[in-house]
C-alpha cells in the first residue's frame, strides 16, 4: 500500500506477544484496512509477515510468498547472534529475495558481516547526495548500523519511546515481568509453537486483528 504510516498496535499471548501494522488499502478503503501482523516468541524468535512483490503475499496468485523467521540468539552480555531463516511457500526463493539476502553482505568469516562498524557498514556517500537518506543498503543493514553506533550498553532511561516505538516498548515489559517471574512465558503446553505463523491480509474495517489465527492448520510435524 502507499500508506507508509501504519498505526501499530500490540497484545500479549501465551508465547510472547504480536503486534500489527495497520494501513489504508489502496483499494476499497472503506471497507478493509491492510494488516501485517508479527509474532515475538519468547525467549528470542520473531515471526516476519510475509513478504510479497507487489501484491499480497496472501492472494493465491502470488509466486513470491517468502516466509522469514529470525532469532537473536545471546552470546554474552554484550553480543548476540543474529539469524535469518528464508523460505518461498510457493517453491524457489525468488531473485528479489536472494538480492535482499545479499544486502546483509555475510562474509566467510563466521560471525562478522562485511557491513560493520570498522568500515562505517560501507556507507555510500555519494548515494546520499544523490538522494539516499543513509548511504547504506537494506532495511537489516541500516538497523545493524543504527545498533552497532550506539555501543554495547546503552542508558535506556534516556530513551524517549513513541507510538512507533509500540514493538520495543512491549517486549521490555514482557522481558522484565518473566525476569521478575511474573509472567513465566513459554510454560504453556497448549502452544502448538509448530503451528505458529504471522499473517498479513486485509481485513474487514469491523472486525479486531486480535481475532485473527496466529496459528496454521495445513502443517505435517513429525517428531
Amino acid at each position: 500500500p502507499k500508506d507508509h504510516s501504519p498505526r501499530l498496535e500490540a497484545v500479549d499471548t501465551p508465547f510472547g506477544f504480536k503486534y500489527a501494522a495497520i494501513r489504508t488499502p489502496d483499494a476499497e478503503a472503506d471497507l478493509y484496512k491492510y494488516v501485517r501482523i508479527t509474532l515475538f516468541v519468547a525467549p528470542c524468535f520473531a515471526f516476519i509477515p510475509p513478504f510479497r512483490q507487489g501484491r499480497l503475499a496472501s492472494d493465491t496468485e502470488n509466486q513470491g510468498e517468502v516466509v522469514v523467521q529470525q532469532a537473536f540468539v545471546p552470546i554474552d552480555d554484550e553480543h548476540n547472534w543474529f539469524f535469518t531463516f528464508a523460505y518461498n511457500r510457493k517453491g524457489s526463493l525468488p531473485a528479489y529475495w536472494r538480492q535482499h539476502a545479499a544486502e546483509f553482505g555475510i562474509s566467510g568469516h563466521v560471525g562478522r558481516p562485511v557491513r560493520n562498524r570498522a568500515n562505517k557498514h560501507l556507507q555510500d556517500r555519494a548515494a546520499m547526495r544523490d538522494g539516499n537518506w543513509s548511504g547504506v543498503v537494506g532495511i537489516n543493514p541500516q538497523d545493524f548500523a543504527v545498533a552497532e553506533g550506539m555501543g554495547p550498553i546503552v542508558n535506556r532511561s534516556r530513551e524517549h519511546l513513541g507510538a512507533t516505538d509500540v514493538a520495543i516498548i512491549r517486549y521490555r515489559r514482557r522481558m522484565l515481568a518473566a525476569a521478575r517471574a511474573q509472567t513465566p512465558l513459554g510454560q504453556d503446553g497448549n502452544i502448538a509453537y509448530e503451528r505458529l505463523a504471522s499473517d498479513e491480509r486485509l481485513v474487514p474495517l469491523d472486525q479486531p486483528w486480535e481475532e485473527l489465527s496466529t496459528y496454521v492448520e495445513d502443517v505435517t510435524v513429525t517428531r
